[in-house]
């Protein structure tokens, strides 16, 4: 059986990416972050596979970030490499990702963000 997408959610500070990856119930979830930008994930829920790769628009820095389960899916903040201006994208693809959305209730305007 093929490994599905994960729907994920995205929202993003100067300095970090709030990931939400929205699975019931994940087993054997695997996640591992990579310099400069890549982020591989797998779990399992009610006998269905996950996974995906994802590189994100710009650098990331694994030691400062982290991730964990709560209630019902996988929460992660990941760490910038440099506090700049908001991305434009998650990924660096300039494709849209039917499972990839806005959180957008984490969501801050940029342009009215200051700190």
């Amino acid at each position: 059986m093929a490994a599905r997408l994960p729907p994920i959610k995205w929202a993003q500070r100067k300095d970090k990416l709030f990931l939400t990856i929205e699975i019931r119930d994940i087993k054997d979830e695997k996640v591992e972050l990579k310099e400069p930008n890549i982020l591989i994930f797998s779990g399992t829920s009610d006998g269905q596979a996950y996974a995906t790769e994802l590189h994100f628009f710009d650098d990331i820095n694994p030691a400062e970030s982290k991730w964990t389960k709560i209630g019902l899916h996988l929460a992660m903040i990941i760490a910038k490499k440099e506090s700049k201006p908001h991305w434009k994208r998650l990924t660096k693809e300039d494709t849209r990702h039917q499972n990839i959305s806005v959180d957008w209730d984490k969501y801050v305007d940029c342009l009215l963000y200051t700190s």
